[in-house]
């Protein structure tokens, strides 16, 4: 929602990103972080992100933030469609047979079916994001 923003869609996206990886980060750990590239109004966004990744972060050290165009990484388009298929799944909007396939192969490695769940859960976590309640 880019009210939260000073109408800024872009800042509002980096914010997303930065609360999405920000919890994330543990106290003496390195980071690359990799991220689909995207034409920026703002061509400092990236950098912006990972220096404040490393303010928030201070005992761990995040050595890069890298935007990379998907369409040429195959690790990032499957990020991209295994997360539209949770997204799908979670928000009750799945839009194709392929992503239903996905999720019910991903239930059944689980064991359970995919919900929101506690950042304490290890290997797998789904985050319902509530964009207004953060900034």
């Amino acid at each position: 929602m880019v009210k939260f923003h000073n109408d800024d869609s872009e800042l509002s996206f980096y914010k997303f990103y930065y609360q999405l990886v920000h919890h994330w980060i543990f106290d003496y750990n390195e980071y690359v972080i990799f991220l689909d590239h995207k034409i920026n109004k703002d061509l400092s966004r990236v950098h912006k992100l990972k220096e404040v990744l490393n303010k928030a972060n201070l005992f761990a050290s995040i050595e890069n933030v890298q935007a990379l165009p998907s369409k040429e990484l195959l690790g990032i388009q499957l990020a991209d469609f295994l997360m539209g298929a949770l997204n799908g799944k979670v928000n009750v909007k799945i839009t194709s047979e392929a992503k239903k396939e996905i999720i019910e192969t991903i239930e059944i490695r689980l064991g359970h079916e995919i919900m929101p769940t506690p950042k304490l859960n290890k290997k797998f976590n789904v985050f319902k994001i509530k964009p207004q309640k953060f900034w």
